[in-house]
């Protein structure tokens, strides 16, 4: 497995799991848990799929040896890549907060 499906699989644990951790805390019953899993899935599946779509139009723009350019800009994706993990989680929470709240 190499970092890049690593990254791709946080992307789409990540959101998920936020999901049902608003219907935990919402204390819902098991209708908010499959509400969250309906909506957490497509949401994770997405983002998840975004970023393999970007990594993918990135490699081919890859020059094939590594110079100071390369390493730069590998070093500015994998800060994005985080930046996008943290805003897919935030969103799903928000998606999945206010769909439960109107459940409740």
């Amino acid at each position: 497995m190499t970092l890049i499906e690593l990254l791709i699989a946080i992307c789409f644990v990540t959101p998920f799991a936020s999901a049902i951790e608003v219907a935990h805390h919402s204390k819902v019953g098991v209708g908010g848990y499959a509400l969250a899993i309906a909506l957490g899935l497509p949401l994770a599946f997405g983002a998840a799929s975004l970023m393999y779509k970007a990594f993918a139009r990135v490699a081919t723009a890859m020059p094939s040896p590594l110079g100071w350019k390369g390493k730069l800009y590998s070093s500015f994706l994998l800060m994005l890549t985080l930046l996008w993990i943290v805003l897919a989680t935030l969103f799903t929470e928000w998606v999945v907060s206010a769909a439960v709240s109107l459940l409740a």
